[in-house]
C-alpha cells in the first residue's frame, strides 16, 4: 500500500490579502514562571529540575498572542471541533438552500469567530473594538490564520494524492480513518443539514470517522483538547467530497 507524505497548507477563501502571513513571526509564546527565592548552592540542581518540570506544564497551557499595532495583545482562546462546524453553518447565506436559522452570512460569521477566539484585556475582541484599535487587513489576516489556517504534514496511507480524497491519513501524528457511508444515511444527512449543518456534520463525523482506531465521541468534538480545529477542517473537506 503506497504512502504519500506532503506538506499541506491551506488558507481559507476569505483571506484575500496578498500579504503572506508567517505564523512564527506573529505568534508569541508566553511562559511565566515566577521564582521569588534565591536558591542555595545545595538546592540548585533540585530547583532546576523543578523549574524544568514547571516549564513543561506551563508550555502545555501556552496562549497564542497576536500583537496589534495599537499596542495591545489579542490572546487566542482554544477552540473546539464544534466551534469550527458552527462557524461553517453561520457562514452560510441566510435563506439560501440548505441554510439553517443560525446562518448569518460570512462577514458576520467571521466577526463571531474572532469574538469567540480572542480576548483583549480579558474582554472579547468585538468588531467595535477592532475598529477602535484601527485593525487593518494584514493584522486581520494575522488574527484569522491561527484560528482557521491549516499547515502541517499529511500522510495519505491509501492511493489518494490529496487529503480530500483520502480515507486513511495522518495529520500531526493522529491517524484518521473513514468507514463507508450508506446511501440511506446520506439521504438522512440531507434532511438534517437544513435543520442545522453543524449538528449534521458532527453526527457524520462521530458515526463514520475514527482517530487512531478509536471512535470520535461527542465529548471529543466539544473539547478544545479533543479532535482539534485543524483535524476537523481536514475531515470536513473529506466529507464534502464524499457527499457531493
Amino acid at each position: 500500500m503506497s504512502k504519500r507524505g506532503k506538506k499541506y497548507s491551506q488558507r481559507n477563501s476569505y483571506q484575500r490579502s496578498a500579504v503572506s502571513v508567517q505564523q512564527d513571526s506573529h505568534q508569541l509564546s508566553v511562559v511565566s514562571i515566577e521564582d521569588n527565592h534565591q536558591p542555595s548552592a545545595v538546592s540548585v540542581q533540585q530547583d532546576k529540575e523543578e523549574a524544568d518540570s514547571q516549564e513543561l506544564i506551563a508550555e502545555s497551557k501556552i496562549n497564542t498572542i497576536v500583537p496589534l499595532s495599537c499596542g495591545v495583545n489579542a490572546v487566542l482562546q482554544p477552540l473546539s471541533a464544534n466551534d469550527f462546524l458552527l462557524f461553517q453553518e453561520k457562514a452560510m447565506t441566510p435563506r439560501s438552500p440548505g441554510a439553517s436559522a443560525r446562518a448569518i452570512g460570512r462577514q458576520a460569521a467571521v466577526e463571531w469567530l474572532i469574538r469567540k477566539a480572542y480576548t483583549v484585556n480579558d474582554k472579547p475582541l468585538t468588531a467595535d473594538l477592532m475598529d477602535e484599535f484601527g485593525v487593518e487587513v494584514k493584522e486581520f489576516n494575522q488574527l484569522l490564520y491561527p484560528v482557521l489556517g491549516l499547515e502541517g504534514e499529511v500522510t495519505c496511507h491509501d492511493n489518494a494524492t490529496d487529503v480530500g480524497e483520502s480515507d486513511d491519513f495522518t495529520y500531526e501524528g493522529r491517524r484518521v480513518t473513514r468507514k463507508p457511508i450508506s446511501w440511506r444515511y446520506a439521504l438522512k444527512f440531507q434532511d438534517e443539514i437544513s435543520k442545522g449543518a453543524a449538528d449534521a456534520y458532527r453526527n457524520m463525523i462521530t458515526s463514520f470517522f475514527e482517530i487512531d482506531s478509536s471512535p470520535i465521541t461527542p465529548e471529543m468534538m466539544a473539547s478544545p483538547d479533543g479532535v482539534g480545529v485543524g483535524l476537523t477542517a481536514l475531515i470536513f473537506q473529506r466529507l464534502g467530497k464524499c457527499l457531493n
